[in-house]
């Protein structure tokens, strides 16, 4: 039964559970960080930057399918399942809803995916790599993050996503060995995301014993309704994120598009060593803030000290190292990444710190409305400035930057404001 392998009986202490995930989402961070730093030198090397810019723009498209299938499960559904944990019949009606569902956006998606490569000539004169690319969305819903994180065992998917991840990276160099190759990146990527994701369900029926059963209606358009209000925060989002790359790449060239991703992918790296906190503590935040809300405050407070101070050195490290930085992962021909990287350096600790007021306060809390108002007008910020440095300025990736920094401090700043507001019921 689920109750005997994480049930209450078997529940450890609160910090020894947070201790085992966060160390469990170190260790997956730094794989993360790693290895897509031994193979981002790699092709920026052999590709051309227009081949490395279309994998890049191939990525972003894809990332909207991700957001679409994710739906807001990702933090309702883990919610659910922290909250229910102690309960086998529950879980397994969340679990088969929830991967009912995110099955059924997945197969849509082609469709629609398939329609918009079609319909615009510059995207269907390299339909094969968008194509390859989408294999992502699959591997993605396949994968029940969802679940792991409810139940607070992050060790299975440090295990998981690293194995994947590995064979991928060893894959990219034993297949791709010149720009002729760049078609193998996106199907590479792909078939491991779906390989670690079908490996992902065999271990939740094979560790944790939950089956698949047959969805009811009623519990369908229970996880619709539930996830909706975090699904169109996460749209939100997007705009000012993945968007920045596609708008790339339908105001300017490849070239720019490529300056920009390199840029950013440092940037990504940057900001995944401090995701594992967030993750580790969300789950926890969500369970007490039903039972101890004072204790999940406690908590938050304390948490939040450390990954201000852990971000503000990662912030300054990349803003003072940035023309080094470039140099040694990306080479010679991205020298114009580094004033982008420079603009973008103080995202790790802006996006960190407003990570635990807006997104593990707000949303652990069940105030989803506030946290959607947040990312709206932070959406908002982003579109503004994108009209005004892109559409009439023609700053292209320099303008994108700007915005992008834009959006997330007025995120922080109103993720912190109403943070301090909220809190006071649990004083």
């Amino acid at each position: 039964m689920v109750e005997k392998k994480y049930g209450r009986a078997a529940e450890p202490a609160t910090r020894k559970i947070l201790m085992e995930n966060a160390l469990s989402l170190v260790v997956l961070q730094a794989a993360n960080y790693v290895l897509p730093l031994l193979t981002l030198p790699y092709l920026a090397r052999i590709l051309r930057p227009e081949q490395f810019g279309l994998i890049a723009l191939a990525g972003a498209v894809t990332q909207y399918f991700m957001m679409a299938t994710d739906y807001g499960f990702n933090f309702s559904a883990t919610k659910q399942i922290s909250v229910a944990r102690h309960d086998p019949v529950k879980v397994r009606e969340i679990f088969s809803a929830v991967l009912s569902l995110k099955i059924v956006f997945s197969a849509v998606g082609v469709a629609v995916f398939s329609g918009i490569i079609f319909s615009f000539a510059k995207l269907r004169a390299d339909w094969p790599i968008y194509l390859f690319a989408y294999g992502m969305v699959i591997g993605n819903a396949l994968f029940p993050l969802w679940f792991f994180q409810g139940i607070e065992q992050m060790k299975y998917i440090t295990v998981l996503n690293i194995a994947g991840k590995t064979a991928f990276t060893l894959a990219i160099f034993f297949f791709v060995h010149s720009h002729h190759d760049y078609w193998a990146v996106p199907l590479i990527t792909s078939c491991g995301g779906i390989l670690t994701g079908l490996a992902a369900l065999w271990l939740v029926h094979k560790q944790f014993s939950v089956g698949f059963a047959r969805p009811s209606a009623q519990s369908l358009a229970y996880q619709l309704r539930e996830g909706w209000q975090v699904f169109v925060s996460t749209l939100a989002m997007n705009v000012y994120t993945t968007s920045n790359v596609v708008i790339l790449g339908i105001f300017a060239n490849a070239n720019s598009v490529a300056y920009y991703a390199g840029a950013e992918k440092i940037i990504g790296a940057a900001q995944r060593l401090m995701v594992p906190i967030a993750q580790a503590v969300y789950p926890r935040i969500s369970y007490l803030s039903r039972h101890s809300p004072q204790q999940a405050v406690a908590l938050l407070k304390k948490i939040t000290r450390g990954v201000a101070a852990g971000t503000f050195i990662i912030s300054g490290v990349i803003f003072v190292f940035a023309d080094t930085i470039v140099n040694v992962l990306l080479g010679g021909h991205f020298v114009e990444s580094i004033p982008i990287l420079r603009i973008l350096a103080c995202l790790p600790f802006v996006i960190g710190v407003a990570s635990m007021y807006a997104t593990v306060f707000l949303v652990g809390f069940g105030y989803t409305r506030e946290w959607s108002r947040i990312i709206a007008g932070g959406a908002l910020v982003d579109i503004v400035l994108i009209i005004f440095f892109v559409g009439i300025f023609r700053w292209s990736h320099i303008g994108i930057s700007v915005g992008w920094v834009a959006a997330e401090v007025v995120i922080l700043l109103m993720s912190y404001t109403t943070y301090r507001k909220k809190v006071q019921a649990y004083r």
